[in-house]
């Protein structure tokens, strides 16, 4: 499964990034790259994560790599998490927000959905 992560704030988006590399667990379980969403010669190009996901394993390592990382900001920046036109911008670590991550993205593996 594709998945894309996107935020308004460029330094956090590479900061998890960053954080998602040096995760073992994700790096085990998924491929992780930052790339340009923007085409030759766009002005302001903005940055996206793309994470290729071989199971929910790597989900949950996703979900849990995430949690983390805002956990060690002071103010934490919500990032958006999409599968095609399926999105989740999590507001905050609480158990509810995490669970609803997991039940809208794990569907995409239950029903054989992939973007591979």
């Amino acid at each position: 499964m594709q998945m894309v992560i996107t935020g308004d704030d460029a330094v956090a988006l590479r900061s998890f990034h960053a954080w998602l590399r040096d995760d073992v667990d994700v790096a085990r379980s998924s491929a992780v790259n930052l790339v340009s969403a923007g085409g030759p010669g766009d002005m302001g190009a903005v940055e996206i994560i793309n994470v290729v996901l071989a199971n929910t394993i790597g989900l949950g390592n996703l979900v849990l790599a995430y949690t983390n990382w805002r956990r060690t900001r002071t103010d934490p920046p919500s990032l958006t998490l999409a599968v095609e036109s399926e999105k989740v911008t999590p507001r905050d670590d609480s158990p509810e927000e995490l669970r609803g991550i997991n039940e809208t993205f794990s569907g995409w593996f239950e029903k054989g959905r992939s973007d591979d």
